[in-house]
């Protein structure tokens, strides 16, 4: 009984020691954060002592000598200190800093030296070693540290860490040096090297000289596919497909590495809407023939990215449309072994047909030939009676094709195939001028999963109300309702001639815009790019405010990115919709349009 009362006792007076201690500590660091150095001092001291010289209050109190400039104190705290840890150079390193504010230079210089000669042949040493050169503002001998350490410790090169103290020291292309030392010696840390020279590339001086630096590395290191590999890297940071394609063909010739780098590249060059990269690179996986594991994804490929880039907008020739059909009559030919997997290829034939060749009994044939087929899934069945649907539309069978789309809609009612069907006859209606029949079927889909036909529906809605409620009759929205049917219809002449028939007769209408943006929008199909530009920027110069002003900024923008070539005026327009337009539904793909171009890394 008497010992657990001792016991008690003592852990009772050992806490309220502890509670004590705690005490100083606070209103010692609380002194010193004030600045009230003196003090702290006198509390620093008290606790140094008390915890048996522990190097956390070493650092308060050595620090605020230095403050006070009390240099005989912190000459001999940090003499005594070091005598008690004569293992540890990191107090030879205080010992010279204390010397050299005050003025000492020689036995600063002399600390110093000694520090490294005598510093132990260990990474952690080493490490600490150059931290508390860098704490004392020897940068210098924080390299001398790093480098002599590479002497006494076999094995470890403390290139990445010499790598981060450049990048600290604001010298990023030494840094780029050590980091490809780094790589050469620790292939796997690939990752850790692009996260680290990332933010770096963005300057143009230390893209250019890291690249230089990768190409004499490949010369001197043929064998190292890792510079090459980084160097591919290097080159998507800023979209250039070109030049990394180059040096995925050379890998993989040299490796024999049947084509799956340059496959990967092309395909994220059409990502990239880099559509000529591309084409580059499937070209060359052609080129290996049938025997080659990708020939067939190669050729499949080819034909998605020459559709992309029609309807990306860029200019074509009737000619290049027409090659463009004979390689999908090709590719069907020489795999129609597997009817089922060509069906999207075939559907994409149809388009072509319909919409660029103008050939709509076509199209609607071929889709009539694919609904026969056995073994479609119901999706790529709905999506097929779509595009038969949108044919048939174009080619004057409203009646055809409004029952198409109620298929469709009944079929996969709540699901996204089935709600486009919906928008779709909801837009069938409206063209036909059923503006009350359209905005019912409207009103459902503002509700829609899908928050691009939900905010298609709402704009169409949004269109019809505003359009109907200001006019005392409904003919001018008739009117344009017809034209835009019209220009579904590729039926470009007359819808421009009765575009131009509204402005005429309803000069002060609200339409004035939208007949504006629509005639853009034929112009750009019809490929006159420079009577474009005049519409849309009627639309975003216009003084009342409306929906279409976005709209019109990024179709702007997007002509002089990837029509005219033009990237200072397309940085400036996406900017303006980025500051202008937050709420709009471009915003987000012009951000990501306005850092490509920057050249932001991917």
């Amino acid at each position: 009984m008497k010992h657990l009362f001792l016991l008690i006792l003592f852990l009772s007076v050992h806490a309220l020691s502890s509670q004590t201690d705690d005490a100083q500590r606070n209103l010692a660091l609380q002194y010193y954060n004030n600045g009230e150095y003196e003090k702290a001092v006198t509390l620093f001291d008290e606790l140094y002592e008390k915890s048996g010289h522990s190097d956390y209050f070493y650092r308060y109190l050595l620090n605020s000598y230095l403050k006070l400039e009390n240099y005989k104190a912190a000459e001999k705290l940090s003499k005594n200190q070091w005598k008690r840890n004569k293992g540890n150079e990191i107090y030879l390193v205080d010992r010279g800093y204390v010397a050299k504010l005050s003025g000492d230079l020689k036995s600063a210089k002399r600390y110093f030296e000694s520090a490294i000669e005598e510093m132990d042949p260990g990474i952690v040493a080493v490490s600490q070693l150059a931290t508390a050169f860098i704490q004392a503002g020897e940068f210098d001998l924080a390299v001398k540290t790093y480098k002599k350490g590479r002497q006494r410790v076999k094995g470890y090169t403390f290139d990445l860490e010499l790598a981060r103290l450049y990048y600290d020291r604001g010298d990023p292309i030494k840094m780029s040096h050590y980091l490809l030392d780094y790589l050469a010696w620790r292939p796997g840390e690939m990752d850790v090297i692009k996260s680290i020279l990332q933010d770096p590339l963005s300057d143009d001086e230390v893209y250019t000289e890291v690249q230089k630096q990768l190409y004499r590395k490949i010369r001197e290191n043929p064998t190292a596919v890792y510079y090459n590999e980084l160097l591919i890297w290097l080159f998507l940071q800023r979209r250039d497909f070109e030049n990394a394609l180059l040096q995925a063909k050379a890998l993989d010739k040299r490796f024999g590495e049947n084509g799956e780098r340059v496959f990967k590249l092309a395909t994220e060059a059409i990502n990239m809407q880099d559509y000529d990269a591309a084409i580059e690179g499937l070209d060359y996986l052609l080129k290996k023939g049938r025997n080659s594991p990708y020939y067939f994804y190669a050729r499949e490929a080819m034909l998605t990215v020459k559709k992309e880039k029609l309807n990306a907008g860029y200019q074509y020739s009737r000619e290049e449309v027409e090659s463009l059909k004979s390689d999908y009559e090709d590719f069907i030919k020489e795999f129609g072994q597997n009817p089922l997997r060509l069906a999207s290829i075939k559907k994409d034939l149809a388009y072509l047909e319909a919409y660029y060749l103008h050939d709509l009994k076509g199209a609607i044939s071929l889709c009539e030939e694919l609904l026969k087929a056995p073994g479609l899934n119901r999706n790529m069945k709905a999506s097929i009676k779509l595009d038969y649907a949108d044919y048939l539309l174009a080619d004057g069978q409203v009646w055809d094709a409004t029952l198409i789309y109620a298929q469709v809609d009944l079929d996969l009612k709540d699901e996204p195939l089935g709600e486009l069907a919906r928008y779709k006859n909801a837009k069938l209606y409206y063209y036909i001028g059923d503006f009350e029949f359209s905005q019912g079927m409207l009103e459902v889909l503002k509700g829609s999963s899908s928050e691009l036909i939900a905010n298609d529906a709402l704009e169409l809605s949004i269109f019809i109300t505003s359009n109907l409620g200001l006019d005392t009759t409904a003919l001018p929205l008739m009117l344009f309702a017809k034209a835009d049917l019209l220009k579904f219809q590729k039926k470009y002449t007359e819808a421009t001639a009765l575009l131009d028939s509204i402005a005429k007769t309803f000069p002060a209408g609200e339409l004035m815009d939208d007949i504006w943006y629509q005639m853009a929008n034929i112009a750009m199909e019809e490929q006159d790019i420079d009577a474009a530009i005049s519409y849309y920027e009627k639309v975003i110069e216009q003084d009342f405010d409306d929906l279409l002003k976005d709209n019109a900024l990024f179709r702007l923008a997007e002509i002089y990115d990837r029509v005219k070539g033009d990237e200072n005026k397309a940085m400036e327009l996406y900017k303006e919709l980025i500051l202008d337009y937050q709420g709009s539904i471009f915003t987000e793909e012009a951000r990501e349009r306005f850092r490509a171009l920057r050249g932001d890394q991917l």
